[in-house]
């Protein structure tokens, strides 16, 4: 492996929503890629805090003279071109940090891609991306949330509970509750022996607490609410 496409993900990645308007320049007032190009490019040009940089300027939808809902407006006529995208930033120290470390180990960056991103390109259809749907990836520390509408991303968030919780339990555990040490290397031998995943209590099954992995779900739903309003209320009443 020479170049790879780089996750990325964590708190440190932040999402908004962002409108860029231009008059058409086209001849005959026809809308050419440039003037597609231009509306990004307006959508764009907004103000930073100091140590963030652009990961991703994804175009949601296009309105044409007032007629919105438009995804692929080249071609149409019209006087004003507005576009409507979600734009991904992360922190400058976060990203070369991550970079370096993958330099390293000999292998080049290619691109960037937010990993809610990526997930949804793996798993989701096109006609589910374009209804609308909450992508809910469980990683190791975090778990990324992605509200996908339209055909694009409205909306990430990201929740610092993840695998990581079920895979300490065995671990954890008996020290907070016995004053007894195990190495990880201990809990990982109890998972793979012991293990299981039932529907109803067992006499013979030591129950962990797992009260932060319970919270998911709620934290899940908490997380789609925040933003925008009219997509987060109706993923959390009809999951879509």
């Amino acid at each position: 492996i020479d170049t790879v496409h780089l996750g990325l993900s964590g708190p440190h990645i932040k999402g908004f929503n962002s409108r860029g308007v231009i008059a058409v320049a086209g001849k005959n007032r026809e809308v050419t890629r440039e003037d597609v190009r231009r509306a990004i490019d307006a959508a764009k040009a907004v103000s930073l805090p100091t140590g963030r940089e652009i990961i991703h300027v994804l175009p949601q939808d296009f309105v044409v003279d007032e007629q919105d809902g438009i995804g692929a407006p080249v071609g149409m006529t019209g006087t004003r071109l507005e576009v409507n995208v979600h734009i991904v930033t992360a922190s400058q120290s976060s990203t070369q940090n991550i970079v370096a470390c993958v330099n390293r180990a000999g292998v080049d960056v290619k691109e960037m891609v937010v990993e809610q991103l990526a997930a949804a390109e793996s798993v989701l259809t096109p006609d589910e991306k374009e209804l609308g749907v909450a992508l809910v990836d469980i990683g190791g520390g975090t778990t990324e949330v992605g509200v996908i509408s339209l055909g694009g991303i409205v909306y990430k968030g990201s929740i610092r509970v993840g695998g990581d919780v079920v895979r300490d339990m065995p671990v954890v555990h008996p020290h907070a509750a016995q004053a007894r040490l195990a190495a990880e290397d201990d809990g990982a031998r109890v998972r793979w022996r012991a293990g299981r995943v039932v529907l109803e209590p067992h006499p013979q099954i030591h129950r962990l607490p797992a009260a932060r992995a319970l919270r998911l779900p709620d934290e899940v739903g908490g997380e789609v609410l925040r933003e925008p309003p009219e997509v987060g209320v109706d993923v959390n009443e009809h999951g879509k």
